[in-house]
């Protein structure tokens, strides 16, 4: 969860609101402000009030996972689709 809302404020430029994290995670606010604080107290995010911006180790977090994504789907040569109406269903590519 906490990476989630690591990857939408990287989406947002680096900065976001509690806010937007809040809507896009589908969390109330004050459950998203507990989840932003956190990540502050382990320095993945600096906040002021209600806005929160990626330190250097929350952009390295964010850039891992995405160098990791990318490094699996072109090793394995499988694409998976999320939608809900193709659940389980794998295709080569």
């Amino acid at each position: 969860m906490e990476v989630k809302a690591l990857e939408i404020i990287w989406r947002q430029g680096g900065s976001s609101s509690v806010d937007v994290v809040a809507r896009q995670m589908d969390l109330t606010n004050e459950y998203a402000r507990m989840l932003c604080l956190s990540l502050a107290r382990a320095d993945y995010i600096d906040m002021a009030g209600k806005r929160c911006a990626l330190t250097g180790k929350g952009q390295l977090e964010v850039a891992k996972k995405k160098v990791s994504e990318s490094t699996r789907a072109q090793h394995t040569g499988v694409l998976e689709l999320e939608p809900p109406q193709m659940k389980g269903r794998v295709f080569e590519y």
